[in-house]
């Protein structure tokens, strides 16, 4: 039987992108993994613990490149912030709310880590380039539809929470101009890989039906006993697009 293994440092150094050099990519990976395994498990500790180890491989690969700006860095720490306030308790973990996690302030404090992580980055992309090389058009073909497609997703959720998707969706639709509007390349890959993990949030999070579904059972050491927690496939797919998007945009400028 062959053994598993992680993909190598000539793996990723053959990659058509500039990432963080070697242990960081290995150590997302690895980490990533047990982040899934831990929910397809519904091993809560693992969830909280491993989600944190790979956020801090993003951060601590964006941090070993001498040429990565202040505020790309300012955006990944607080990304890492953002990811550790979007850690469910445990009672949420196991038995989720009817009404959705957007209205609590735990979600709130993530969403605005998440949402002046958007800015810093934004901001990156505009310094690292000179002004007269904005390219306004490819601003607006990616912002303006974006804006559209967050209009859509508001109407669908309640209207108390109408301003916190609004809100959050203009300041990554902004990013993701700004990403665009500077050249585009590695910068607009990781900002559209952010992007489409965040509907892969927003659809887990305001799951009209997620209060419906039978709570899950925990044994004595707080884990299910057998199967994995509700969604942990659709949530792993939007894991796998928001890691290695934040360690594509470690290494972008």
């Amino acid at each position: 039987m062959t053994n598993l293994q992680l993909p190598t440092t000539d793996f990723f150094a053959s990659l058509p992108l500039t990432l963080p050099a070697s242990p960081y990519p290995e150590s997302l990976t690895l980490f990533l993994l047990l982040l899934i395994l831990s929910e397809s498990r519904s091993f809560y500790p693992g969830s909280g613990i491993f989600k944190l180890l790979t956020s801090l491989s993003f951060l601590l690969g964006g941090f070993s490149r001498a040429s990565t700006p202040p505020l790309l860095r300012l955006g990944l720490i607080l990304s890492l912030f953002g990811d550790a306030f979007l850690i469910p308790s445990k009672t949420h973990y196991f038995h989720p709310d009817a009404a959705g996690q957007g209205l609590t302030l735990r979600f709130r404090l993530g969403t605005l880590s998440f949402g002046l992580a958007h800015i810093a980055y934004a901001v990156a992309f505009v310094q690292s380039s000179a002004a007269e090389e904005f390219v306004w058009a490819s601003f607006a073909k990616v912002a303006v539809p974006g804006v559209v497609l967050a209009a859509v997703i508001a109407a669908s959720v309640k209207r108390e929470e109408r301003p916190l998707v609004m809100g959050y969706a203009g300041v990554i639709m902004a990013m993701v101009g700004a990403a665009a509007g500077t050249g585009g390349g590695q910068r607009l890959v990781g900002a559209m890989m952010f992007l489409v993990s965040d509907l892969f949030v927003a659809a887990d999070t305001f799951d009209g039906d997620k209060g419906k579904k039978a709570p899950m059972k925990e044994n004595v050491k707080g884990k299910r006993v057998s199967g994995g927690r509700n969604g942990w496939i659709p949530r792993a797919v939007g894991w796998v697009l928001y890691f290695w998007a934040q360690m594509v945009l470690a290494g972008c400028i």
